[in-house]
């Protein structure tokens, strides 16, 4: 006679797989964002308004400085955690009494090109460090009610040493700012003629300092694909 012994599934081992799979599907969404191939796609925006009142012989003047400024960046994992990317930047500042049409105003175009590396730190959160080369376009207006109108442009090179925090919110999201910046820029201006003058000039510079060549937005958003 031949005994059969049959013996239940039992839910322990059912449960370890269960377990052993959830954690393989959280790793792989936790990995993906810093995975080799991952495109990501940023934003920066950073706007501020300051005024203050001054009052002169009975004349109560108020000065604003407003500025702005917009970053568009795409970058590219060439490899797990390490990151190439360029980006575009548009600056716009006024200062002065704006409302009287007597205040200088500046504009300025940016490129740059990153190279940055990921540290994990703890849970979603990483360190990077790695290096930008940036070039920068930029012009200054003086408007005010009289006819002489001098205009200031410029070219600038920079080439810094960067670092900063990112946390990786999701599959698809992060944010990043930049917490260090240090290196060398090179600056060169000149002003054309004003009217009904000859006068003009043009400068030259050159400086290692920590900060970049653009003041760092406050945070970038990066959409992950």
């Amino acid at each position: 006679m031949n005994v059969f012994i049959f013996r239940p599934h039992t839910n322990k081992t059912h449960m370890k797989k269960q377990l052993f799979t959830a954690a393989a599907v959280l790793l792989s969404v936790c990995g993906y964002a810093q995975t080799k191939g991952t495109s990501a796609l940023g934003l920066g925006v950073n706007t501020s308004t300051s005024k203050y009142v001054t009052a002169e012989n009975g004349v109560i003047s108020e000065n604003t400085n407003k500025i702005s400024s917009f970053n568009l960046n795409y970058g590219f994992f060439i490899k797990d955690n390490t990151k190439l990317s360029v980006d575009f930047s548009y600056g716009q500042s006024k200062q002065g009494l704006v409302e009287n049409d007597n205040y200088n105003e500046a504009k300025i175009y940016g490129i740059g090109l990153s190279y940055q590396q990921y540290f994990p730190l703890t849970g979603k959160f990483y360190a990077f460090a790695g290096g930008r080369g940036s070039y920068g376009k930029s012009k200054q207006e003086y408007l005010n009610n009289a006819t002489d109108r001098p205009e200031i442009t410029g070219d600038a090179f920079g080439l810094n040493a960067i670092g900063g925090l990112s946390w990786f919110v999701s599959r698809h999201w992060a944010l990043e700012t930049t917490l260090l910046s240090a290196g060398a820029n090179y600056t060169k201006q000149s002003q054309t003629a004003v009217s009904g003058s000859s006068a003009s000039y043009k400068n030259t510079s050159f400086d290692l300092k920590s900060g970049g060549l653009f003041d760092e937005l406050g945070f970038k958003v990066y959409f992950m694909f």
